[in-house]
């Protein structure tokens, strides 16, 4: 090497030891979003990192910098509308080492056909539905990755979490309520109000309250919590039962009348013989008992007209010996549990299948009213079977008394 190049080669090093040339940072880059028509309320913020939030600059422009490369989805909002309703997106991109990705979105002022503008945005309305028929005290909802958080009010099941970018791929929803253990439902928002149903098993490890004992005792349909289990029963004892009828300790139903006395035993009433179930509301009745028991429960067999129709939420079952009877889709202590449980969907009601068919009556997502869960009726005789239920005639539903 020559005298020359040997100095050309000295003054290089030591260019970039005084900070001359930079190595360019290749696993970290920029992705900068501009939001035609945007107001300066628009923000922006990469879905999992709610914390870098930004509001757009006066060009409508959000810039992050710093990003690990890779695929990366950003939650962009535009302006807050009178009525509280934005437009936003979940924007996708893959961001490159040392470079910029710029993607351009047109906001609500956008000089364009509405639908090339960013689509509405969800709004999200969460409720649980708990195991065992225990009423939610406070329960608290979030969904993951982004800043929507919430927690109801006191006695109520649901509450509104905010607005998310529609038909935009699948959120998490996650809720949690004293007593039961986290859950995490997967949700796909549309341009509307969503309202989700959040079930909730009660939670069995740990020495704290379990199920409906972390709520005070508050049952559906008024039930009474058995602190043991956090599970909610018809009777802790002889005294939750009508006069002449005892609690079974062991099913936690009341029971049936003796036989040969007054009266028959209601659906699910625990029995030991046909004769204390036989003639109750719907037709002659029986005592269903599995293998080996000695007490089971009240059922019946449809009555004449109604074929293989069973009351609302029971399924119909008909035996070698040609005895057909409507028996509770899982048992009795959950479908009574399941009625009257809070809900915003069908679906909501009929996980777990406790009661066959159920409907949710009377949500209101709109204004965070959540309705219950019951079922179709007939209306002669009621087949309403769940007490403080009615079947209303106009719509043949079980309706609260």
């Amino acid at each position: 090497m020559t005298a020359p190049h040997r100095l050309a080669l000295a003054a290089l090093l030591g260019l970039a030891g005084c900070g001359g040339l930079e190595t360019p940072d290749l696993a970290h880059g920029a992705v900068e979003v501009r939001v035609v028509g945007a107001s300066a309320d628009g923000f922006a913020y990469p879905l999992g990192q709610p914390g870098l939030s930004r509001r757009v600059a006066a060009d409508g422009s959000v810039r992050f910098d710093g990003l690990p490369v890779g695929p990366l989805r950003l939650l962009v909002y535009d302006d807050t509308l009178v009525d509280g309703t934005r437009r936003a997106e979940l924007v996708g991109a893959v961001v490159t080492g040392a470079g910029v990705v710029r993607l351009v979105r047109n906001g609500e002022n956008a000089p364009v056909a509405p639908a090339d503008k960013m689509a509405w945005a969800g709004r999200v309305v969460a409720s649980v539905s708990p195991d065992g028929g225990g009423l939610a005290v406070a329960p608290r909802f979030a969904v993951v990755g982004t800043a929507l958080a919430a927690i109801a009010s006191p006695g109520s099941p649901a509450a509104e979490l905010g607005l998310l970018p529609a038909a935009a791929g699948v959120y998490q929803l996650t809720a949690a309520e004293d007593g039961y253990k986290p859950a995490t439902l997967d949700i796909d928002v549309a341009s509307a109000t969503n309202g989700y149903d959040v079930p909730l098993e009660i939670e069995t490890s740990g020495d704290g309250p379990r199920g409906c004992e972390a709520s005070g005792g508050a049952c559906v349909n008024g039930l009474h919590c058995e602190a043991e289990t956090g599970r909610c029963v018809q009777c802790l004892a002889d005294g939750d039962c009508p006069a002449g009828a005892s609690c079974d300790l062991g099913e936690h139903f009341c029971s049936a009348p003796p036989p040969g006395g007054p009266g028959y035993g209601a659906v699910c009433s625990s029995c030991t013989v046909d004769t204390q179930c036989d003639g109750g509301t719907l037709a002659a009745g029986r005592c269903e008992l599995a293998a080996g028991s000695a007490t089971g429960f009240c059922t019946w067999a449809p009555p004449a007209g109604y074929g293989s129709s069973c009351p609302a939420g029971f399924i119909f079952v008909a035996d070698d010996a040609g005895i057909d009877r409507c028996l509770p889709a899982v048992t009795c202590q959950a479908y009574f549990a399941k009625f009257g449980q809070g809900c915003f969907s069908d679906d909501g009601c009929q996980a777990g299948g406790a009661v066959a068919g159920s409907t949710c009556y009377g949500a209101d997502p709109d204004v965070d009213v959540p309705g219950y869960c019951t079922a179709e009726c007939r209306t002669a005789p009621d087949t309403c079977v769940v007490p403080g239920f009615h079947c209303e005639p106009g719509l043949l539903r079980c309706l609260r008394n």
